[in-house]
């Protein structure tokens, strides 16, 4: 099958999907991967993503001559949102967002700016578009949309100016808009809609989805986004920006800032124009011990720490192979303080582990019931600890735990292999109720087994566990 074939049944499937499930494979997909074939769907993806956009924010004539039936009811102020936020779509910061990154804007800001302007800063034109939209037959936007826009955000400029010259005048209008975050934002929102006409011909220009094959010296990407830096001081954190929003791998960012540097040598590159690409760099490590930090304090299940630590780990690999830091610069000391953050988060879970294999692999009484069960708890902990074991030796060149990884491995190691055994022997000798409890646990056992010494060992044992459960049970003494 050819390329194009191969990229058209590729679209074709994922214009099948919700756009639900689109964004779910751009964000899980969006840096961290290098291959092509990641890149192609990641590209189809971004690219239904803009179309749907598109579709959804269309003037009434766009509108009309595309669908050419009626669409059914719409929530006029989300399309309304869109259409004022739209050059913003690719500068939007998601949660977690550890601290405010220049050229980037919280989506939660946005929120805050959206529901100012139409309950306090232009209330009458915006209720007035709503209900011209409520009474379209399809979802079209006003062709005034782009009017009354410009007077909105031209009415909140005056407002950020005003604000300067009033005693706490800042503080006030902060509270208005719900926070500081969000006037931060909202300046930077001015502030890209005045760089827009300028800007927008290099947003055009670049690819939707940039690979590290982009990043090669002397490519178009590295010579445009160059000419770009060059003849536009003034819009570094945007160029910074939307690169960053279409990266579609870690080493893209540090890749490109030294091929425009020259160097990789960090204390170079963070003298030139383009230190803003490694902090963005470090700004997406930051996000990443975050989510981290969240998806431990979270049920298992809600959320996968196991992700959090890879990407983590591939992100400060990419920085590390890329750019060669100095030993005592500042940024290798943010690195050296990553490391040790994220260690902390890791370090009492791992800690715990080989207690939590001795709970699981055992039956324990309950404090308000009579007799021995098994602790599913203690077990469904065991087996996130095996696999939170399992990605930090694997991400142990990013973190700063080998002793206690070590150490851990031994015991988790020696005591898995003696309670599995004991599980064992259990199933082999225990007759009446006790039975079905062990052989419960010796299943568990065979589940960590996998994780910890891999498949074939795992399938091993379960032959050996469905052998047992054929035979009559072994009476002891």
């Amino acid at each position: 099958m050819s390329a194009d074939a191969t990229a058209d049944k590729l679209k074709d499937y994922l214009a099948s999907l919700s756009p639900q499930a689109l964004a779910l494979i751009v964000r899980g997909l969006n840096g961290r991967s290098n291959s092509a074939t990641d890149a192609l769907i990641l590209t189809a993806a971004k690219s239904l993503m803009s179309e749907a956009a598109a579709r959804s924010v269309p003037t009434s004539e766009t509108a009309a001559s595309e669908s050419g039936e009626e669409m059914g009811p719409v929530d006029p102020r989300t399309a309304l949102k869109q259409a004022l936020f739209v050059q913003c779509r690719e500068f939007e910061a998601t949660e977690p967002i550890p601290y405010k990154m220049r050229g980037l804007i919280a989506s939660s800001s946005m929120d805050a700016i959206w529901a100012w302007f139409a309950r306090d800063l232009s209330a009458d034109e915006i209720g007035a578009l709503v209900s011209e939209i409520e009474g379209s037959a399809v979802l079209a936007l006003p062709p005034s949309i782009e009017e009354v826009a410009g007077e909105v955000f031209n009415r909140a400029a005056q407002r950020v100016a005003d604000a300067e010259f009033i005693p706490v005048g800042r503080q006030r209008l902060a509270g208005q808009i719900g926070s500081e975050a969000a006037l931060e934002d909202l300046e930077e929102i001015l502030a890209l809609r005045d760089i827009w006409p300028e800007f927008e011909p290099f947003v055009k220009s670049l690819p939707e989805a940039i690979v590290p094959t982009d990043c090669e010296s002397g490519g178009d990407l590295v010579r445009s986004v160059d000419q770009q830096f060059r003849s536009h001081a003034e819009q570094t954190r945007w160029i910074g920006a939307i690169l960053y929003s279409r990266a579609t791998s870690p080493v893209v960012l540090p890749r490109l800032a030294v091929r425009l540097a020259g160097t990789d040598k960090a204390k170079d590159i963070a003298a030139s124009k383009y230190a803003g690409l490694v902090e963005l760099a470090f700004y997406e490590l930051e996000r990443r011990i975050s989510a981290l930090a969240e998806a431990m304090v979270e049920p298992y299940g809600i959320r996968d720490p196991e992700s959090e630590i890879e990407a983590f780990h591939e992100r400060m690999r990419a920085l590390q192979v890329e750019i060669e830091f100095e030993v005592s610069s500042p940024w290798q000391q943010t690195l050296a303080s990553m490391r040790r953050r994220i260690s902390d988060l890791l370090r009492r879970r791992i800690e715990a582990l080989a207690g939590i294999l001795q709970r699981a692999l055992r039956l324990s009484r309950h404090r308000d019931e009579a007799g021995l069960h098994v602790d599913a708890d203690a077990a469904e902990d065991a087996r996130a600890g095996l696999r939170l074991l399992m990605v930090a030796k694997r991400a142990s060149d990013s973190i700063a735990l080998n002793d206690l990884l070590s150490k851990t491995d031994k015991s988790v190691e020696q005591a898995l292999e003696i309670l599995t055994e004991n599980a064992f022997a259990k199933v082999r000798t225990s007759d009446g109720d006790m039975l079905p409890s062990w052989r419960i646990i010796a299943r568990h056992a065979v589940a960590m087994n996998e994780i910890y010494f891999g498949p074939d060992y795992s399938a091993l044992l379960q032959r050996s566990l469905e052998n047992l459960s054929e035979q009559p049970a072994a009476k002891t003494g």
